[in-house]
């Protein structure tokens, strides 16, 4: 991976959800050279840029259509910010689209039209498997039946 240098990173977003996920108490810049995102010598590398809270990649470009692509009902770019946060967004956006609620007489249901397990793997997949030297965005088309993933470099189909 590429050295980041002489930047100035911070983590809040990876700091929050690493506390949350092992039990750390502490997260500074000795946790990122244990995790070798850093190190004295070089500074900063690619891993580390992505999940800093800003950075210089290019995200996920999300259209969500109508009857049909001319219909257009939303477009959102997440971009320049951690691929964690890139990654709850694009999450937070197909909810919106995909799940509702119903009630049947006393009790409430959630509705999946989209299984969300399926599109988080989507997701997941294209920014794993995506070639970051490329200047694109991951692509995500909404259809009303369907969604499209396409990864630079790489690509991942949910139906």
């Amino acid at each position: 991976l590429t050295i980041i240098m002489n930047m100035k990173l911070t983590f809040e977003s990876f700091a929050s959800k690493i506390k949350e996920s092992i039990q750390i108490e502490t997260f500074n810049k000795d946790t990122l050279k244990i995790l070798n995102l850093y190190d004295n010598n070089n500074g900063y590398n690619n891993a580390a840029g992505l999940l800093a809270d800003r950075n210089h990649f290019p995200g996920i470009g999300i259209v969500k259509f109508g009857q049909n692509i001319s219909v257009i009902q939303k477009r959102a770019t997440i971009e320049n910010i951690s691929i964690l946060e890139v990654y709850d967004k694009a999450i937070d956006m197909f909810r919106d689209y995909y799940q509702y609620e119903i009630i049947e007489g006393a009790e409430r249901k959630n509705v999946e039209k989209i299984p969300e397990a399926a599109f988080r793997e989507a997701i997941a997949n294209a920014l794993i498997h995506r070639a970051w030297d490329i200047e694109s965005q991951i692509r995500v088309l909404m259809f009303d039946d369907r969604l499209e993933v396409i990864s630079p470099g790489g690509s991942a189909h949910q139906e």
